[in-house]
C-alpha cells in the first residue's frame, strides 16, 4: 500500500518530536533547587525596595522608603550571604560546546564563557551587598534606586557578557539547568 503525502508528513513530525524530546535537547535538572530558591528570594525582596516598581504600584512616599529598607534590607543581605556561601558550579553534563547540547545555551560559545559569566555573577553579588549596606546605613530613594537598577542589570539577559542570575532562577524549571 502506498503512503499518502499526509502519512509521510505525520511520520516526519513524529520523528522530529522524538529527536527533540531526547538527545541534545534533553533538559538538565539541578541536583537540588536550593541555589535557584536563594536567587529567587533575593529577586523577590529587591522588588520590594525598587523605587521604580514602588512608583508603578502607587506605593511610593518618603516614609515608605525607610520602612521598606528596614524590613527587606536584612533579608536581602542574608540572601546575598547565602548565595555567596552556596557553591554555584556549572552543571557537569554541559559539554565544551554548549550550543550543540541544548538551545537554552545559545548565548555561550564555550563552557569557559559560561564559567566567566558565573564568576561575574558572584562578583556582582558582592557589589550588590555593598549597595544594600549603603542603602541600609543611609536610606533614601536614590540609594534604593541604585539597588534596584543594579539588580535589574544583573537579572537582564545580556548574553555571554552578562550575569547568570535569571538563568539560575529558572534552572530546571523554564530552562535547562545551568547549575549543578
Amino acid at each position: 500500500m502506498k503512503k499518502t503525502e499526509r502519512d509521510l508528513m505525520i511520520e516526519n513530525i513524529k520523528r522530529v518530536r522524538a529527536i527533540l524530546s531526547e538527545g541534545p535537547n534533553k533538559r538538565l535538572q539541578p541536583s537540588n533547587d536550593k541555589g535557584s530558591r536563594i536567587m529567587q528570594a533575593i529577586d523577590n525582596n529587591v522588588d520590594l525596595v525598587d523605587v521604580r516598581k514602588m512608583k508603578k504600584r502607587g506605593e511610593f512616599n518618603s516614609d515608605e522608603v525607610k520602612s521598606r529598607i528596614e524590613s527587606a534590607g536584612p533579608v536581602i543581605k542574608n540572601g546575598i550571604k547565602s548565595a555567596l556561601k552556596f557553591n554555584y558550579k556549572l552543571h557537569p553534563e554541559i559539554p565544551d560546546n554548549p550550543t550543540s547540547y541544548h538551545r537554552d545555551y545559545y548565548r555561550f560559545k564555550t563552557k569557559s564563557d559560561m564559567q566567566k559569566a558565573l564568576d561575574k555573577t558572584m562578583v556582582g553579588l558582592k557589589e550588590l551587598d555593598k549597595l544594600v549596606d549603603a542603602a541600609m546605613n543611609k536610606p533614601s530613594a536614590a540609594s534604593l534606586q541604585r539597588v534596584g537598577d543594579f539588580w535589574s542589570e544583573m537579572n537582564r539577559d545580556a548574553g555571554s557578557s552578562g550575569y547568570l542570575v535569571s538563568q539560575i532562577i529558572n534552572s530546571g524549571k523554564k530552562l535547562s539547568s545551568f547549575i549543578a
